[in-house]
């Protein structure tokens, strides 16, 4: 932002309170070819004092955000740990309105998979930051990364902004850089599948003892640049664990209109009906609407009724594209 001035807050205020909305494998990446001297950090146990440092979006790759903004977070919608091997993390590309062989795997055998295995093929909701660690026992106070999941992290804080932000009647955004607020984020230890994390349990906004330049924007990793956005074909490949994917069509060629005849069959127009009836009855556990709040609150993460949730959604869905076939026709 060098020699052009303007008016940030907004931006970021509008992405804190409207938006309702590391560590990797060795195959794909949800990020590539990031710049040198940027390190990813961890939560440690206790408390975790951290400025958020927003960055300008600098390219079309950030779903539903414009160039030229400024984001405090990265939020993207990721299928980790898929494919061969388990080794892949795609960027669901549903989210950029296009077709994700993976969600099109996970849709075709829902029926025929595990709860456990359609969870895990299922997008996971992802946020990364860029942070300055003011942790005493930290020493280097240089800008670094910070990835985790949505619900464990960006929700708890929104939620903790969206109090304060009602209590002060007009809090500024914490992320601002000569105006925001340090958040304290208390780390507990837990041990899942024999493996100790930390978790992120509690968090608090503290008054900096420095403020930033705005001139830091210029210093943070705008993500949406290394954004790792397949094709629908690099992905379909390295999921499906092929060549290329034209070997596979060639073998295939009638597997679309197979599926399209497949779907019209009336056997399948009752099978779908009976889903419909089967889960009609069903009520969401937190009270929200099941069916149609689907994977939008922190407790679906871990919900045992999601993949009914989600089975209702899609037949929503589908019920809406047939009636609107049959007006058409």
């Amino acid at each position: 932002m060098k020699g052009k001035k303007r008016d940030y807050r907004e931006d970021l205020m509008d992405e804190a309170v409207d938006r309702s909305e590391g560590s990797f494998s060795k195959g794909t990446r949800v990020l590539t070819n990031l710049p040198e001297g940027y390190e990813f950090v961890k939560l440690q146990k206790g408390n975790n004092l951290l400025d958020i440092i927003p960055f300008e979006i600098k390219s079309s790759n950030y779903p539903k955000k414009d160039k030229g903004r400024i984001a405090y977070h990265l939020f993207i919608n990721v299928h980790r740990f898929v494919g061969p091997g388990e080794q892949h993390n795609f960027v669901c590309l549903t989210q950029y309105g296009k077709k994700c062989p993976v969600c099109e795997f996970l849709q075709a055998n829902k029926s025929k998979l595990s709860e456990d295995e359609a969870k895990k093929l299922k997008p996971k909701q992802r946020v990364y930051y860029n942070v300055i660690v003011l942790t005493d026992n930290i020493k280097n106070k240089k800008i670094s990364l910070l990835e985790s999941s949505y619900f464990e992290f960006e929700s708890k804080l929104k939620e903790e902004f969206q109090y304060k932000l009602n209590e002060n009647n007009g809090i500024v955004p914490f992320s601002d850089p000569e105006e925001g607020l340090s958040v304290m984020v208390r780390g507990s230890e837990r041990v899942f599948l024999g493996r100790t994390s930390i978790e992120p349990k509690k968090f608090d906004f503290v008054e900096r003892k420095n403020q930033h330049s705005e001139n830091i924007i210029d210093e943070a990793v705008s993500f949406d640049e290394f954004l790792n956005v397949l094709s629908y074909e690099e992905m379909f490949s390295l999921f499906h664990g092929v060549g290329e994917i034209e070997d596979v069509e060639e073998e295939d060629d009638d597997s679309e209109e197979e599926v399209k005849q497949a779907a019209d069959h009336p056997e399948e127009r009752k099978r779908r009906e009976k889903t419909r009836s089967s889960i009609a009855s069903i009520e969401c556990p937190e009270g929200h609407v099941f069916g149609k709040d689907y994977d939008n609150y922190t407790a679906c993460e871990e919900c045992k009724k999601w993949k009914s949730c989600m089975e209702k959604f899609e037949t929503s869905f589908n019920n809406d594209e047939e009636e609107d076939e049959d007006d058409e026709e």
